[in-house]
């Protein structure tokens, strides 16, 4: 049997896309609202540089089917049979260094709009670029 190709219908969203490339993190964070139609996962790279005050990078996805309504992506932690949801955020720590990463995200809306911004006291030479690939697993 042959080998499947998880990423026949993967495309490379380049920064300029998302409006996000070398955009300071210094006052608010950075978003950016993608067509997800026809895919089901969104892999985002991360590369952060880092200038002084910084201690955490974060990411977090809103999904929507109409481009208004805007929904939080949700996780789950489970005790005694209850499920509570709590607005999901992807957190990377960040010590006096630059920090490349990346971060996989289901998405089986047609719209999602993910908000990339940090914790501590950034300045305007902390900057991140997000390059994102859309793709079918």
């Amino acid at each position: 049997m042959g080998q499947m190709n998880l990423y026949a219908r993967q495309f490379v969203l380049t920064p300029d896309a998302l409006t996000m490339d070398d955009q300071s993190l210094a006052s608010d964070a950075v978003s950016a609202t993608i067509n997800a139609t026809g895919y089901n996962q969104l892999t985002l790279e991360v590369a952060y540089t880092y200038a002084a005050g910084t201690t955490a990078v974060t990411i977090t996805v809103e999904v929507s089917n109409d481009a208004s309504a805007w929904h939080n992506l949700q996780e789950v932690s489970w005790a005694s049979g209850t499920g509570t949801l709590t607005d999901a955020t992807w957190s990377k720590a960040v010590s006096a260094a630059d920090v490349d990463f990346a971060v996989n995200i289901p998405c089986n809306y047609k719209y999602m709009r993910f908000t990339v911004g940090v914790s501590g006291t950034p300045t305007a030479s902390d900057t991140v670029k997000i390059t994102g690939r859309l793709g079918v697993v």
